[in-house]
């Protein structure tokens, strides 16, 4: 639960359920309601989800990317070597 640390309180956590989460379940109810299209309420709980670890999820992805990228180079290298010899 974002802001409360990493053991609240059964107080705060349900203090939390009640102000955050009953909050975007009635917004859930009322999207659903007014399109009956599940599809529209998965991409908005999808981009709830996503949306605030993204920043972590880029620079996860670069990182392995730079990782593959700096094992071809060492691979390139290894074949010029043995290429040379």
């Amino acid at each position: 639960m974002e802001g409360l640390g990493a053991n609240p309180s059964a107080l705060d956590a349900i203090a939390y359920s009640i102000a955050v989460l009953s909050v975007s379940g009635i917004l859930f109810g009322v999207i659903w309601a007014r399109t009956k299209n599940l599809f529209a309420l998965m991409l908005i709980h999808a981009a709830g989800d996503l949306l605030p670890e993204f920043r972590e999820l880029c620079s996860s992805l670069a990182a392995v990317k730079g990782l593959r990228c700096e094992a071809r180079r060492a691979l390139s290298e290894v074949r010029l070597n043995e290429s040379d010899s």
